[in-house]
């Protein structure tokens, strides 16, 4: 019984480094701008710490179930690893939402911005040229040059 509760023991002190360590992890991407590749890799991590917490679950389960006379003690150490393993998601969760949100909106500015660049192209065929007489200030010809500019130019 000494035997199984030491490697139980053992199984949950790996655990908790793990998730000290993808906390740390995680914190040296807090503020970062990450590429889509990062973005990827940290939610299959996620999904991963998520697995991991599944497993620490079990391992608890078993020692607590061993330890009866230290449950308290084992309780508080439930309580701890949980914390970590509840911020460390959260914040996992939070980097993948901000930089997916960073991603939508750089979308959206480069697709303003390519319509943009796109007016400026030249396109392969021209539109035909109208003329429009000048107006040369005689009243009789204002009504015509009136009437011609406003359908053609100024609601078009």
């Amino acid at each position: 019984m000494e035997a199984k509760y030491k490697t139980l023991n053992l199984k949950r002190a790996s655990i908790r480094g793990r998730v000290t360590k993808f906390n740390n992890h995680l914190e040296e991407l807090k503020g970062k701008k990450l590429t889509p590749t990062e973005v990827s890799v940290l939610s299959q991590r996620l999904v991963k710490l998520e697995t991991l917490f599944g497993e620490f679950d079990s391992v608890q389960n078993q020692i607590e179930a061993l330890e009866e006379n230290n449950l308290s003690l084992e309780l508080d150490t439930r309580e701890v690893i949980e914390q970590a393993f509840h911020n460390s998601i959260a914040l996992a969760q939070e980097i993948i939402s901000v930089s997916s949100t960073t991603k939508k909106s750089s979308l959206q500015h480069s697709s303003i911005y390519t319509a943009d660049e796109d007016d400026h192209e030249v396109i392969g065929f021209r539109l035909p040229v109208i003329k429009i007489n000048k107006f040369d200030g005689t009243f009789n010809k204002w009504l015509e040059f009136r009437d011609t500019f406003s359908s053609l130019i100024h609601n078009n």
